[in-house]
């Protein structure tokens, strides 16, 4: 069984399924379309900021310039994300303050974290997305 966030994913999608798409018009190609994009614009902003953080790292590396992080749209992603949770019956997806830029930032990490646990355990390359190693 997952935990936290992955499983969050996984009820949506469940919940997308038992109501028939029905907050989509029965689309299920809009209905995971508009899932999987929230969650890509959460990795993207993360992804962002890495990039520009390792750039910061090594001030004289030379690249191609680096895209500016989208904090708005991660944030109104989220807050599709929660408001989709509450359409289907499920808890919010992030429980902060999404008027907080702190909470909102804390959010994404964890989110990240969890994502990226998950995906080393599901390739049997590290710990389980559970635990804290």
């Amino acid at each position: 069984m997952q935990s936290g966030y992955i499983q969050k994913e996984c009820d949506i999608i469940r919940r997308l399924d038992e109501t028939g798409c029905r907050e989509f018009g029965g689309s299920k190609e809009d209905a995971i379309g508009c899932l999987a994009g929230c969650l890509a614009q959460i990795q993207e902003y993360a992804h962002a900021v890495m990039q520009r953080q390792i750039r910061m790292a090594f001030p004289k590396a030379e690249g191609p310039a680096l895209p500016e992080p989208d904090y708005d749209g991660a944030k109104d992603a989220i807050i599709r994300l929660n408001s989709l949770c509450g359409s289907l019956g499920l808890p919010a997806f992030a429980g902060i303050d999404t008027d907080s830029p702190r909470a909102v930032r804390e959010f994404i990490g964890r989110y990240v974290r969890e994502a990226y646990r998950a995906g080393l355990a599901a390739y049997g390359a590290g710990p389980d997305p559970g635990t804290d190693q």
